[in-house]
């Protein structure tokens, strides 16, 4: 077990026993019973689907002028 730290098990879906270590156990199985007991549909998506509107399309036109 890593110095200063807590041990939190954890059981999986699957059937899996996991452990995790924390500087603060409390707060991380508070943390992960609020997860659970929100659900996977309350969780913000990872990406999203349409790029950020800042984003330029395509790199500048470098060309030198000639006018």
């Amino acid at each position: 077990m890593p110095k200063r730290r807590g041990a939190v098990g954890m059981l999986l879906d699957n059937g899996a026993e996991v452990r995790a270590w924390a500087r603060r156990p409390e707060a991380l199985r508070e943390a992960l019973a609020g997860a659970v007991a929100d659900g996977p549909d309350s969780a913000p998506d990872a990406a999203p689907d349409v790029a950020p509107e800042s984003a330029p399309d395509s790199a500048p036109d470098e060309s030198p002028d000639t006018a």
